[in-house]
């Protein structure tokens, strides 16, 4: 579509858009192919500096565009909304696995089950920042021709496209790679919809513990993604 009179400001924008976009993927594909599994023992210091850039970049680019975290979606608003439209496919969710593990007597208590318990919805809320807050956010500006005017087909790219890119970062962990991209369509349904990253946070953390916790070898027989999934597996 041919670009309208005065949108040179849009297309910058779009462009940084893309900027975004490809420095958020970078850092965590040099944290999961670079750092993690090529330094040994825990090395979170090297871990934030390998995410420095795609920060700096988000951060600089919030900071221009004078985002707060409200516009992102980090308060109470659209919560009751964002809860009955996540209220079903969590609890089905939940209930498939917990079928699974009953099926195949694989129900276990997660040996840290408190401390994931605690930790696992404020990383299901970081991850779902990064992933709608930004990631979302961005290809659905970036996919507009036209600024301020996204059309239902380019809301729908966009839920499909964070989806896609969520799964394959999580690449080569086949079975994950699955449960990430019908995880990722849903919450960035639900996002496009009610953009409330507290409810997809606790939703994302709720899932991921029952998974941990119910899921036996022969179906997900490791949660390591990057080339650590493949040292797994050698060793």
């Amino acid at each position: 579509m041919r670009e309208t009179e005065g949108s040179d400001g849009w297309v910058t924008r779009r462009l940084v858009s893309g900027l975004e976009v490809f420095s958020l993927l970078f850092s965590v594909l040099l944290i999961t192919w670079g750092v993690v599994p090529l330094v040994p023992g825990s090395h979170r210091s090297l871990v934030l500096a390998a995410s420095i850039p795609a920060l700096l970049t988000v951060g600089y680019s919030m900071w221009l565009r004078g985002e707060r975290p409200a516009d992102l979606g980090l308060t109470r608003a659209d919560a009751w909304k964002a809860a009955r439209l996540l209220a079903l496919p969590t609890g089905l969710a939940c209930a498939l696995f917990l079928g699974i593990g009953w099926s195949t007597e694989s129900l276990h208590l997660y040996d840290q089950f408190g401390r994931a318990l605690f930790l696992l919805p404020i990383s299901g809320i970081a991850q779902q920042t990064l992933l709608q807050g930004v990631l979302h956010r961005r290809l659905r500006e970036l996919l507009t021709p036209i600024a301020n005017a996204p059309t239902p087909r380019t809301r729908w790219m966009a839920i499909g496209l964070t989806a896609v890119l969520f799964s394959l970062l999580h690449a080569p962990n086949e079975p994950l790679m699955g449960l990430t991209l019908v995880g990722g369509l849903i919450w960035s349904w639900v996002y496009d919809r009610a953009p409330n990253l507290l409810l997809l946070g606790f939703s994302h953390g709720v899932i991921s513990l029952v998974v941990i916790c119910t899921l036996p070898a022969s179906l997900l027989d490791s949660l390591s993604v990057g080339y650590k999934h493949l040292l797994y597996h050698a060793f």
